[in-house]
């Protein structure tokens, strides 16, 4: 981060983007595989997001977008930690955007779906029948198709600009309409 301040005086956006997936009841998730996906999903945007905040607050604001996922918003099947961690990132967010709106942070979050990435493709290889869980899972989709990374991108490029000046607190679900029915 301080190279970035160094070379250019201030950061404008921070996209805290980064995160894995782990399957597992809670009675199947031992104690080492529930820390690394908490590090990574909640500690992650936790850390850079209290590093830029002071950064942000010094030179005017700026926009926070966090990656969480629908598996934050409702319950799915043994991905018990997963959805722990993503819940954690969406009160995260708005926790922030309510502490940190008085200086021209906004701070959302993105919620998608199945989005066709390789951590997509290895979840669905370690289950037993990976064609017939794409089926079930594409079958859950009113649009009938996973989204693509460049979904995920055009929304996370509308909550960085000045487009969205009045968005804070919120999670926008990118999902085909795969949850519409069971939340909201």
């Amino acid at each position: 981060m301080k190279i970035v301040v160094s070379k250019f005086k201030k950061i404008d956006i921070l996209c805290n983007n980064a995160g894995i997936v782990g399957t597992g009841t809670i009675c199947d998730t031992d104690t080492k595989e529930w820390d690394r996906i908490m590090n990574v999903n909640m500690k992650g945007v936790f850390l850079c997001t209290k590093y830029v905040i002071p950064v942000m607050m010094k030179t005017g604001g700026g926009s926070i977008v966090n990656l969480a996922s629908i598996s934050g918003l409702t319950a799915f099947p043994s991905l018990t930690a997963y959805s722990a961690s993503k819940a954690g990132v969406i009160l995260i967010t708005k926790t922030v955007a309510i502490d940190y709106g008085k200086h021209g942070i906004r701070v959302n979050a993105i919620c998608p779906s199945n989005i066709e990435t390789p951590m997509f493709e290895e979840l669905l290889d370690g289950l037993p029948d990976p064609t017939q869980a794409r089926k079930n899972l594409l079958d859950m989709v009113p649009m009938k198709r996973f989204g693509t990374p460049k979904d995920v991108a055009k929304i996370a490029l509308f909550l960085a600009s000045d487009e969205s000046s009045f968005v804070t607190g919120e999670y926008i679900m990118v999902d085909g309409g795969n949850i519409a029915g069971y939340i909201r």
